[in-house]
């Protein structure tokens, strides 16, 4: 079984404005891609703030759009070899044009899943927009509605527009219960599509889907449908062309016939990340393959379609780390500072380095726990979770209430079975701390 939880953080919406205005200031060609995933997520907050229950349109909209835009840009000319400065100034002149504006005072940010937990790289979705605009002409590509799906839609939409030069770009959010999605947009947003829908070009959808129903981008084209949209001008921008085992027959024809362009493979992304922080020679851990390099865990269950990529690798001194798939964003950037800080803290292991999503972590020797005996439902911790609330109340770990009231940060110990079998390390430190309950799924 798979548990899912609605993930978000609250943030003020000017203090995510000023990181970014420092960040577009100080920025290197390395950095192009946060500011774009960051941007992208300041979108999707403010976007869902002023528009709650119906999507729609307006000049804080339509600036939104142009900051995310020009990060595109940026991104794509990068990827180009070409200067981002130009888009990157063009961004930091949208972004201080927003910090003058009254915005929403908190904005709720959601982790653009793709980028957090998928490797998803924007980089694809550059390449399938460069050879949709080879396909049908400059001029055709320049005539394009590009509909970004949020969340990972605000960024990635922004990607296809800048790499087909297209005119018009806006971005929504299906809502409704599973079965029941559907487009809600208002009569502005709505003018603002008829619009562009009358330039004759085809609209393209963009998102990291399909998920396992589909019904998040069948809802969008159903929207487009009821515009006036023929099938024939719908073309699909997914991060992969097949899947959604979960979906009725009928989507799953539509699906397989629909125009869509796929994303290439990058089989050398991880490797030149690694080259990055100096681990060489990376064997795939991914899909379960680590369990041939534990001992004993050959027989170990692993659910492979939803592991993080991770690769073993060595550095120049022969030294082993674990290069593993982090996160891109503000989302990435905790986990690259927890990793930190609990290396620092003695209860985990030295992190080597970090770049595009990825974590170089000191590989550490251990073999597969033989099976424990049922724990009894006591209501303290199960001997497979520990609570290290002094090094994590700085984190943003999830925190459950424990016994007398308290709330302390819960963090999943995967390596013993027993306290008795936890590092030394963990056991000096966990001297009167308070026993909590297993950490929700």
């Amino acid at each position: 079984m798979i548990v899912y939880r609605d993930a978000y953080r609250d943030e003020r919406a000017t203090d995510r404005l000023d990181r970014l205005l420092a960040m577009a200031r100080r920025l290197d060609v390395a950095d192009v891609t946060e500011l774009l995933v960051q941007i992208g997520e300041l979108e999707q907050g403010l976007l869902d703030a002023l528009h709650p229950h119906r999507d729609g349109w307006g000049p804080l909209d339509e600036q939104l759009r142009h900051a995310s835009l020009s990060a595109g840009e940026a991104f794509v000319a990068a990827l180009a070899g070409r200067s981002p400065q130009p888009a990157v100034r063009a961004a930091e002149r949208a972004l201080a044009a927003l910090r003058r504006r009254p915005l929403p005072a908190t904005v709720r940010i959601r982790p653009p899943e793709g980028y957090v937990h998928y490797a998803l790289n924007p980089a694809g979705y550059a390449q399938a927009a460069g050879r949709y605009r080879r396909d049908v002409g400059e001029a055709q590509a320049a005539r394009a509605l590009v509909v970004g799906i949020r969340s990972i839609g605000t960024s990635l939409a922004a990607v296809v527009a800048a790499a087909t030069g297209a005119g018009w770009t806006i971005t929504v959010r299906p809502r409704g219960r599973t079965g029941d999605r559907h487009v809600a947009a208002g009569e502005a947003l709505v003018a603002r599509a008829r619009q562009a829908l009358a330039c004759g070009g085809d609209v393209l959808v963009v998102d990291e889907g399909p998920g396992a129903t589909g019904e998040t981008l069948a809802s969008v084209v159903a929207w487009l449908r009821r515009l006036g949209v023929g099938d024939e001008r719908i073309v699909l921008f997914p991060s992969r062309t097949w899947g959604m085992p979960l979906a009725p027959p009928e989507r799953q024809v539509w699906f397989a016939r629909a125009r869509k362009y796929e994303l290439p493979r990058d089989e050398q992304r991880a490797a030149r990340a690694g080259a990055q922080v100096g681990v060489f020679d990376l064997q795939d851990l991914s899909e379960g393959r680590w369990r041939s390099v534990v001992p004993g865990a050959a027989g170990e269950p692993a659910c492979t379609g939803h592991e993080r990529r991770k690769y073993l690798g060595r550095d120049g001194r022969g030294v082993r780390y674990v290069l593993r798939y982090a996160g891109l964003g503000s989302w990435g950037e905790a986990a690259r500072q927890r990793a930190m800080a609990l290396a620092e803290a003695g209860i985990g292991p030295q992190v080597a380095g970090a770049t595009d999503g990825f974590l170089a972590l000191e590989w550490v020797e251990g073999a597969s726990r033989p099976p424990a005996r049922r724990a009894r439902r006591t209501g303290t911790c199960r001997p497979r979770y520990a609570a290290i609330s002094p090094h994590a109340r700085g984190s943003s770990a999830p925190a459950w209430p424990c016994r007398r009231g308290r709330l302390w940060r819960c963090w999943r110990r995967t390596r013993a079975r027993s306290w008795g079998q936890a590092p030394l390390g963990w056991r000096r430190r966990s001297a009167g701390w308070s026993a909590c309950p297993p950490v929700r799924p």
